[in-house]
């Protein structure tokens, strides 16, 4: 009785991690069409108001670069090491936000205008920490995650959860890329996930027959 149960229970493990994986992948397929479809529609001006309405749409910001506040967030660009140019920006309506400037294969700062200016370009959300990721260089800022808190202390500014990626070709992009990061080649392996999950599932019903048969 209880070898039976202990097999219907890890079957039902196993199947259920496959299924969810499932629902992962429509949900990751959804987020890749959502992106797609906003960034073909043209940018709409931003003014006040809650970002979240605008994330992975083109839009177009006024806003005050705070140069002195740069961030150099570590990231390899086709194997090379760089850096991508985050500098934070403070908009009309008094939000901060980051704005990527585009990669560099070294730590360099640009020349940036000091009045408010208009920027265009496709907000996105920023993402925290994963697991195993380096921990941040702070007194020599080099950035390995972008979490929302720690940028906040570091520049002393209250921070939206956002990444403003430019995409018009100006003085200001850093790079010769439209996008230095492409927002659509979104990670989606949840599919060989799902089958991994489905196989080993499988496998232990196989093993399991095998063994009661070989029991009797």
């Amino acid at each position: 009785m209880k070898k039976t149960l202990l097999f219907f229970v890890i079957l039902s493990a196993l199947v259920g991690l496959g299924l969810w994986q499932i629902a992962r992948l429509q949900e990751k397929n959804e987020l890749i069409g959502n992106i797609t479809a906003q960034l073909r529609v043209p940018a709409v001006d931003y003014n006040s108001g809650d970002l979240s309405k605008y994330k992975y749409r083109r839009v177009s910001i006024s806003a005050k670069l705070l140069s002195e506040k740069v961030i150099f967030y570590y990231r390899l660009n086709n194997n090379v090491p760089g850096y991508e140019l985050l500098v934070p920006a403070v908009l009309s309506d008094g939000k901060c936000l980051l704005v990527d400037l585009g990669w560099q294969s070294q730590k360099s700062h640009p020349k940036l205008p000091d009045q408010e200016i208009v920027l265009e370009g496709v907000l996105a959300e920023l993402y925290g920490p994963v697991i195993m990721s380096p921990n941040n260089s702070l007194p020599d800022n080099i950035w390995f995650d972008l979490d929302v808190k720690t940028i906040e202390n570091h520049i002393g500014v209250s921070c939206a959860p956002y990444l403003l990626v430019l995409y018009s070709p100006g003085a200001l992009i850093v790079g010769k890329n439209d996008f230095s990061i492409d927002l659509t080649n979104v990670p989606n392996n949840h599919l060989s996930y799902a089958i991994t999950w489905f196989l080993l599932a499988g496998a232990w019903v196989v093993v399991s027959v095998f063994y009661m048969k070989r029991k009797k």
